[in-house]
């Protein structure tokens, strides 16, 4: 080996090792907006199906290694219905939402049973939209206009067992309306896939051993319901964060602080070493506390701390560390996205997160 390349790569490894023992990691829930973005007033919603019946022999083929030997038949006609119950208690668990009505296929709409109109995802008429906001209490329509569900189940031999494979993919369309508006608020196309998977010596009841999808139904219908949710509305996801603990006494004594779950202890230190730390303490003190401020809610709070530690890294005589700088950048690009973040969610609670 190329003894400069030989070095780089030591250098390397040490900067990693280093840079991970001067680190730990905070896990932290956080608040997200959904794609579809409305105020608080508007919590009454209606979800319509207006997807068309998908015959049982569409949709779904065989192969045995890998190469097409026919097809197979699954009813997914229940899917949209599953799809919906599952899809109401997420939205209604997070709160945001406080009545969802679902109207199954045939309730308001014809059924679209004519050959090929699965596939199409035309929307609902004007006419049809005036006669659901008669109720005035109804604020959101939200209309499944195309639900495809397609598999491949697939058999074959790695060499030593027989492996069965089945891939689930199903695609969506939406389209949601202010009804007090009169207006079409957005439209989407979703998809998403599952997978199963057995093995077996015997080749005759591997493929036998797979679930049908008729009795996955419930399950397919849960998985994407619960990405939709995220979609339709604020959710929390978990998250994890990195702070500096070493340094100085006072870093140390702050990551135990943090262990300990006295997070604001732990800040007031931090501020006290970047106001009489010196060289990386002082810089990494302001990062840590960007993620105090960030994990108060307060990314733009964090932004100013993100600005005082680059200052301070310009200002250190003995450099800044290389990991430092790549750290901080990507918090900053991380923190102005949660900029915009919290002013969506502002519109969700009337400017009230507290």
């Amino acid at each position: 080996m190329n003894r400069s390349k030989y070095w780089l790569s030591i250098l390397i490894l040490t900067l990693l090792i280093s840079s991970c023992s001067n680190m730990q990691v905070f896990h932290m829930d956080v608040l997200k907006p959904g794609y579809v973005v409305v105020p608080s007033q508007k919590n009454n919603i209606v979800l319509v199906d207006n997807s068309g019946v998908q015959p049982s022999y569409m949709g779904h083929e065989v192969k045995i290694g890998f190469k097409l030997i026919g097809d197979t038949s699954f009813n997914t006609e229940p899917l949209s219905e599953l799809l919906f119950g599952s899809l109401s208690n997420y939205l209604l668990k997070e709160g945001f939402y406080k009545r969802i009505t679902p109207w199954h296929r045939g309730t308001i709409l014809p059924v679209k049973t004519k050959e090929g109109e699965y596939l199409r995802s035309g929307r609902i008429s004007n006419s049809m939209i005036r006669e659901i906001s008669r109720d005035t209490s109804v604020h959101l329509l939200i209309s499944l206009d195309r639900l495809l569900t397609t598999t491949t189940t697939n058999t074959y031999y790695t060499g030593e067992t027989y492996l069965a494979t089945r891939d689930v993919w199903v695609n969506s369309v939406w389209r949601v309306y202010d009804l007090d508006q009169d207006t079409l608020i957005t439209q989407f196309q979703y998809n998403d896939s599952l997978y199963w998977q057995k093995n077996s010596q015997n080749p005759l009841k591997v493929t036998q051993s797979l679930p049908l999808i008729d009795d996955v139904l419930p399950e397919i219908g849960d998985v994407v319901a619960e990405h939709l949710s995220r979609v339709m509305g604020p959710h929390w996801e978990s998250e994890k964060r990195e702070y500096f603990c070493t340094g100085s006494y006072r870093m140390k004594m702050a990551a135990d602080l943090v262990r300990n779950g006295s997070i604001d202890e732990a800040a007031t230190l931090w501020k006290l070493e970047f106001e009489k730390g010196i060289f990386r303490s002082k810089y990494r003190a302001a990062m840590n506390m960007m993620f105090y401020e960030e994990l108060k809610g307060n990314p733009a709070e964090a932004l100013v701390w993100c600005k005082k530690a680059e200052e301070a890294m310009l200002q250190c005589p003995i450099g800044s560390a290389d990991y430092d700088v790549v750290y901080l950048n990507q918090r900053k690009i991380a923190l102005e996205d949660r900029v915009e973040d919290v002013q969506k969610l502002k519109i969700y609670f009337d400017g009230n997160l507290n």
